[in-house]
């Protein structure tokens, strides 16, 4: 049986056999799978490299832009640019915060995931828990929150025949 090299996020390469020729796998066609674009709106500066780090261990294909303000990511999301995932501090820099925000992310990105982090305790109806990082949070903490909404993507992309 041959074999080709399949790519891992360790960028290794592992064999794993190919499929038979009679295989109806063959007959599809190849789909390609565009990166997730998340966008980390957070003032606090610091936190930019850890969430990246977290972003490139769960989909290394993934495109992170970091804004510190709200405003600027209302003029993103009002661009010709699409996300799939916005993460937002809930009180940022400025006048106006991540809670307000995510009424423009609703009506701007339709499709894309919105979730929110803070160190403020936090009781609304309208922010659901799991989609809600509490703030100071540790490596794995933010690794598993963010596990659910950026694995799936590179899971697609994975059984797309990448």
């Amino acid at each position: 049986m041959r074999t080709m090299p399949m790519r891992t996020t360790r960028r290794r390469f592992q064999e794993q056999p190919l499929p038979s020729l009679r295989s109806t796998a063959l007959a599809r066609p190849v789909l390609r799978v565009k990166s997730r674009r998340i966008l980390l709106v957070e003032d606090d500066r610091d936190l930019w490299p850890i969430i990246e780090r977290v972003t490139r261990q769960l989909d290394d294909e993934a495109i992170l832009e970091c804004l510190p303000d709200a405003w600027s990511a209302v003029e993103r999301m009002s661009g010709s640019e699409s996300y799939d995932v916005v993460l937002a501090d809930f009180l940022l820099e400025g006048t106006r915060s991540g809670y307000w925000l995510q009424s423009f992310c609703e009506a701007l990105q339709p499709r894309a995931s919105f979730l929110m982090m803070s160190s403020m305790p936090i009781c609304s109806p309208n922010l659901a828990t799991e989609c809600f990082l509490r703030k100071p949070f540790t490596f794995s903490e933010c690794r598993d929150f963010l596990e659910g909404v950026l694995l799936p993507a590179a899971a697609a992309r994975g059984l797309a025949g990448r």
